[in-house]
């Protein structure tokens, strides 16, 4: 949950929560701090009204009712939260993960697919959602040996220059750095002046290289984008992503962090095959829109883009965008 970033809690700052709560919680055995950041999470659900509605609303408009019961909902719907402070826990174990212990942290799925892929001589574009713990799974890609140059978008227009978010997020970027990972801010709007653009990761991709980006950025203010069917409704989504592959040639493979329901704090990061380019820009955006689709459908309490989904909609009334070729 990324859009409304300074109200983790009513009674207690931002400050407190993100360099007080955390990092007493990651002083303890993973065990107890994983689940007391769960018992963090319910008690932000239950504080925050105004948005555990929003998000209980959007999940009714894809969930279902046949095989998800009102009960089923409001509990996925807690656990988009409990995800969400896990996530937020992540940040502080980061520095204590390298390549000899990630085996008890995270397990990397489907590296055979990205060595098929870099074994085409070109570079590779991988692709995730605000699923699970992203920031962790491209972590464990660099511990694993590889070079990622993971682009990522700048920060949200309300989240304050100052606010503790921000701070959060500085120190979080810092450890993924210390891991091997290329962290770029992504400039999404039309001002651009500003950090990396579509262009530095075509660059990296003629070179050969891994660029790494997310997918599901709300579409406001972008204006490369394009309309696809999107958790069974007509959404605008960027389209930068598919425009980058085919200037550059290079195959699309997504990845996704998930994580054991059982013990919390173990990840696994899958990477998937590749999309099945056909060349035709809006076909290929509608594959990768499908395959994130379709992780969240199985996995609706680890995607933590619920409270933004109605910003996808847009106005459906207008003509359909055009991709910039």
């Amino acid at each position: 949950m990324r859009t409304v970033l300074t109200k983790r809690y009513k009674r207690l700052s931002d400050w407190f929560y993100f360099f007080g709560v955390l990092p007493a919680l990651a002083a303890l055995p993973r065990r107890i701090g994983y689940n007391l950041a769960i018992k963090q999470g319910r008690h932000i659900f239950d504080s925050n009204e105004e948005l555990r509605k929003e998000i209980t609303r959007n999940l009714s408009f894809v969930l279902d009712d046949t095989h998800w019961s009102a009960f089923r909902k409001a509990e996925v719907a807690r656990k988009v939260f409990e995800t969400a402070t896990a996530e937020d826990l992540d940040a502080f174990y980061l520095p204590f993960w390298n390549s000899a212990n990630l085996r008890f942290n995270c397990r990397v799925e489907g590296v055979r697919l990205l060595e098929q892929a870099r074994s085409e001589g070109r570079g590779v574009l991988l692709f995730t959602g605000h699923f699970g713990s992203p920031d962790s799974a491209v972590t464990a890609l660099s511990l694993k040996g590889y070079k990622i140059h993971h682009f990522a978008p700048e920060r949200n227009e309300q989240t304050p220059p100052g606010s503790a978010y921000l701070a959060f997020e500085r120190l979080r970027r810092k450890w993924m750095i210390k891991s091997g990972a290329q962290i770029f801010p992504l400039a999404t709007g039309e001002n651009t002046s500003s950090g990396a653009s579509i262009t530095d990761a075509c660059r990296l991709l003629n070179q050969g290289e891994i660029v790494s980006m997310i997918f599901d950025i709300p579409p406001e203010g972008i204006k490369n984008r394009a309309r696809v069917d999107f958790l069974g409704r007509s959404c605008l989504f960027p389209a930068s992503l598919v425009t980058l592959a085919h200037v550059s040639k290079s195959p699309i493979l997504p990845f996704f962090s998930l994580r054991d329901k059982k013990r919390i704090w173990r990840q696994r990061v899958i990477i998937q095959k590749p999309i099945s380019m056909t060349g035709q820009p809006e076909a290929d955006l509608q594959q990768c829109a499908d395959r994130l689709g379709e992780m969240i459908l199985h996995h609706p309490e680890q995607w933590l883009g619920w409270e933004s989904l109605r910003d996808f909609w847009g106005d459906e009334d207008q003509s359909t965008h055009r991709m910039a070729s």
